[in-house]
């Protein structure tokens, strides 16, 4: 950063880190204020060493080029200082805000009171009621407002550009000599700087760790020695009109020191008449700066304007850059006056904006515990899929291994359900022949079948007849729970009630299945035909089918030829044994 006090009587430039610096005269003794083709060749020539190293320009004003009010507002919020500030330099003003760059400072100066001397010469006691009530909070806020006129800062501003600076600051030099002093004094010390130089007197006033106040002006000829100082009479009384408007702020305000720096060296006629008008400490600026960290810059500059070739660079020693100094490091808050980034207030809180991150926050929460819940659910569901898919594969395997088995089982199942009782065949073929004394078992047997066959029955026995084992055979069929297989008879037996002997070779048939009910038939004088057509009657065809009565006779007429074949079969086997 390159700092340039554009001071009336000289330029001063000096780097940031202090390593160079350099003072110039102005050309033709007046200090340029437009931008023109010739200032703009000759400032380039004089600043060339800088071009090259720094572009950054910090632009300080002495506080004549300045004007500064200070403004008494009532209660008014911080976002509205702003705005207030401004309506009230309007309507003070004479020149329109438009033409001006205007910055603020507000004031938080609270000194303890003190005693006084009064103009009578008595010193005055601070009672403990005046003590009392300047404890109390004042609702009055108090603001240093400081206007300087734009043209001016903006045709200074083309002609750095146009050699190839950037202004990024335009201050007070006021600012940097009350950065001196909190830099060197402590926070609770009160202090006045004053900066003499050419016939002009500067004073800022320093209270509470900030700036409070700044007055310049120039010393009439008429007020100077023959050398073209100020006499001490002179510089005091410009330097009680600073004070003056710096107590109209804070009235307990009382400096304890003054710090003067000027042009050449301070005689002591001047310490001493200053010491003896405000009653406090005179130091010269050498030694404040001493007592800061800028102690070892303040030496080497001094040491450089003493060998330099100029004889008025080697007399006026620190004063070519004490307005400078108080730029090397950054401004506090408590003493910023800076025309290109005036105060702002502080950015209001953006609720809506908070709500908004707020809920989509809430959103995105939601949003992750639904996703984590329905991961949660899918994993679980895929457990269950897995877990149904292994016990499936396990079943399926354990079905393959057991097929054998199933075979097995369903045939035993099968065979069981189609395995005849002995109990139940005698039941059913007590019903052949009820009640009837004609024949005699000697020997049953039955086997299981399968599919439509319910089992085989193999029996023998006697019978006092042929024509008893024919109707026996005859029973059975029509029964049509047996498939008879024919076989001879026997033979004729020992036993006298019972001479024939017989086999019997059955296949049980499983029950038949209860007839469907019939369909009834339909009137035939219904309503749906009275709609159709008439049709011709014809002649049923002929059918080869004889009536039910002639079938039936042509039914019992076969049965009669067997039973005759039978009984004949049986008197012959009759004949045979007698």
């Amino acid at each position: 950063m390159l700092i340039l006090e554009w001071d009336k009587s000289q330029l001063t430039a000096l780097t940031s880190d202090t390593r160079i610096s350099k003072v110039l005269a102005w050309p033709n003794g007046e200090r340029i204020v437009e931008s023109d083709a010739g200032h703009s060749s000759w400032l380039k020539g004089e600043l060339a060493e800088f071009l090259g190293k720094e572009s950054k320009v910090t632009l300080v004003f002495p506080r004549e080029d300045a004007i500064l009010r200070h403004l008494e507002l009532p209660p008014t919020p911080e976002d509205e200082v702003l705005d207030v500030v401004t309506l009230q330099t309007t309507m003070r003003s004479s020149v329109a805000l438009d033409q001006v760059l205007l910055d603020y400072l507000p004031l938080n100066v609270k000194l303890p009171l003190a005693d006084e001397l009064t103009p009578s010469g008595h010193m005055r006691t601070i009672s403990p009621e005046e003590a009392a009530a300047q404890s109390l909070p004042s609702s009055t806020l108090h603001v240093l407002v400081a206007t300087i006129s734009s043209s001016f800062v903006r045709n200074i501003q083309q002609l750095l550009d146009s050699v190839g600076f950037t202004v990024v600051h335009v201050a007070l030099s006021s600012c940097g000599y009350a950065t001196l002093l909190r830099q060197a004094l402590d926070p609770a010390d009160q202090a006045a700087f004053v900066c003499e130089r050419d016939g002009r007197v500067e004073t800022t006033a320093f209270a509470d760790g900030q700036l409070l106040f700044a007055h310049s002006a120039r010393v009439p000829h008429g007020a100077r020695n023959e050398q073209g100082r100020p006499t001490p009479l002179a510089v005091g009384a410009e330097i009680s009109r600073g004070l003056f408007a710096a107590r109209r702020i804070a009235p307990e305000f009382h400096p304890r020191r003054l710090i003067i720096a000027s042009g050449s060296e301070v005689d002591a006629d001047l310490k001493e008449a200053l010491a003896s008008q405000f009653e406090c400490r005179v130091e010269e600026a050498q030694e404040l700066i001493s007592r800061t960290a800028l102690a070892a810059t303040a030496s080497k500059l001094v040491a450089d304007a003493k060998s330099h070739s100029s004889p008025e660079n080697a007399t006026q020693g620190l004063s070519h850059w004490i307005g400078c100094l108080g730029f090397v490091t950054p401004l506090p808050d408590q003493c910023r006056l800076d025309f290109l980034h005036p105060r702002k207030p502080a950015p209001k809180p953006d609720y809506r904006r908070v709500k908004l991150v707020s809920a989509a926050t809430a959103a995105l929460m939601l949003t992750a515990l639904g996703v984590a819940w329905q991961a949660s659910v899918i994993a679980s569901l895929d457990e269950q899929l897995l877990a149904m898919n292994v016990r499936n594969v396990d079943t399926k395997t354990t079905l393959k291994n057991g097929e054998g088995d199933q075979k097995v089982f369903v045939a035993v199942d099968d065979w069981q359900r189609h395995a005849p009782k002995i109990s139940v065949e005698l039941s059913r073929q007590a019903k052949v022949l009820p009640n009837t004394e004609r024949l005699l078992w000697t020997n049953w047997s039955i086997t299981a079948g399968a599919g439509e066959v319910y089992g085989r029955m193999q029996a023998s026995g006697l019978a006092r007849t042929n024509s008893d084992v024919t109707e026996l055979g005859n029973r059975m069929a029509e029964t049509k729970e047996y498939r008879i297989v024919p076989r001879e008879l026997a033979g004729i037996s020992k036993d006298p009630d019972y001479k024939q002997r017989f086999e019997i070779d059955a296949t049980l048939l499983p029950p038949a299945p209860p007839p469907k009910p019939a369909v009834p038939a339909k009137p035939a004088g219904s309503a749906k035909d009275a709609n159709l057509p008439l049709q011709p009657q014809t002649a049923p065809k002929a059918d080869n089918k004889l009536p039910a009565s002639k079938e039936q006779q042509a039914k019992e007429t076969a049965t009669t030829s067997v039973k005759s074949t039978l009984d004949s079969f049986g008197s012959a086997t009759d004949g045979g044994e007698v």
